[in-house]
């Protein structure tokens, strides 16, 4: 996500209406919500399968917030007049 955000602007990575903004930043929010859970159980020696999943989650919060950020960006994008043979 760091080189996608480096890569795009704050436009794309917000979102092109405030119901796409907020529901960006809520999955955010949770995914950094469910990292200090992570980090928490790390520190405290939770068992690994509790670790396992709160990392799945993470990653199942980051694919979503990716993915929309790339539909966002490709129906925002021109397309080309004509594709190159």
């Amino acid at each position: 996500m760091e080189g996608l955000a480096t890569a795009l602007g704050p436009e794309f990575l917000t979102g092109p209406s405030e119901e796409e903004r907020v529901f960006r930043a809520e999955l955010a929010t949770d995914a950094l919500r469910l990292l200090e859970d992570a980090e928490v159980a790390v520190a405290s020696g939770e068992p690994e399968h509790v670790v396992v999943a709160l990392v799945k989650a993470i990653e199942g919060l980051v694919v979503q917030l990716r993915d929309r950020v790339l539909d966002g960006v490709v129906a925002s994008s021109p397309a080309p007049d004509h594709w190159p043979l």
